[in-house]
């Protein structure tokens, strides 16, 4: 509730007409997000590209409304926080989750390097029927908001930064639907054998016990599971490898 409320004075400070967007909101149907998603509409935009723009203000707005950092941004927001020395490895992989429906992850990457570097990113969702992912990028001097230098947009082709000691590379993953993850890679990671689990609600004897099973899979060789999908009728795990 303390978040929406902060959402809702984000939209009223970004100019909204209160009263017009909450008479809008409830005389739709039973989804509210819907029908502000419908009223933003008719303002020209969305409620995902107003909701990206409140997150970004929120955590690296040097003039954000809400509380002061206690530290810095790594410290109070970011729920990854990673540290890469380019000088004894050329990248990192990271999978990034997020919860569902307008949630977004932090992902904090300091960065360690002799001489200044061109460094690919590539970002991939770990379910290629996923489409509600929006991954930016931005690069800061420090960790603090004042240190802040670029961002940019993150899709399916792979983009570049240069970067040099100290500075910090963070990825805002934003998701507008059903619990999802990404896998970030920085660099030229190195691929190493990962291996698969899962826990699963199984029924046997004809549906009438429900059991608790745990799948593991442990691969020789480096694996990324294009696609995870359960069989409609048998409950079947089905990998796509």
């Amino acid at each position: 509730m303390y978040q929406t409320a902060h959402f809702i004075k984000y939209l009223v400070d970004c100019g909204y007409d209160f009263k017009e967007m909450f008479e809008y909101v409830i005389s739709g149907g039973s989804i509210a997000e819907n029908n502000l998603n419908a009223y933003l509409n008719t303002k020209g935009t969305s409620l995902i590209q107003v909701y990206k723009d409140f997150v970004w203000t929120v955590i690296f707005d040097n003039n954000s409304w809400v509380e002061p950092l206690k530290t810095n941004i790594t410290g109070d927001i970011a729920k990854y926080k990673l540290e890469l020395d380019l000088d004894k490895k050329p990248g990192l992989v990271q999978t990034v989750e997020v919860g569902s429906y307008y949630a977004a992850a932090l992902m904090a990457v300091k960065i360690t390097s002799s001489e200044d570097l061109i460094i690919p990113i590539t970002v991939k969702a770990t379910d290629a029927t996923v489409y509600s992912l929006d991954v930016q990028y931005a690069l800061f001097d420090d960790d603090s908001r004042s240190g802040y230098l670029k961002k940019a947009n993150i899709d399916a082709v792979p983009t570049s930064v240069s970067v040099f000691d100290g500075q910090y590379l963070y990825f805002l993953v934003i998701n507008s639907s059903q619990n999802a993850s990404v896998i970030i890679e920085i660099g030229e990671a190195e691929e190493e054998p990962e291996p698969y689990s899962r826990n699963v609600v199984a029924y046997v004897y004809n549906k009438e016990f429900m059991v608790d099973v745990e799948l593991y899979l442990q691969a020789s060789a480096p694996f990324v599971i294009e696609q995870e999908t359960e069989h409609p009728t048998n409950g079947s795990i089905i990998l796509d490898i």
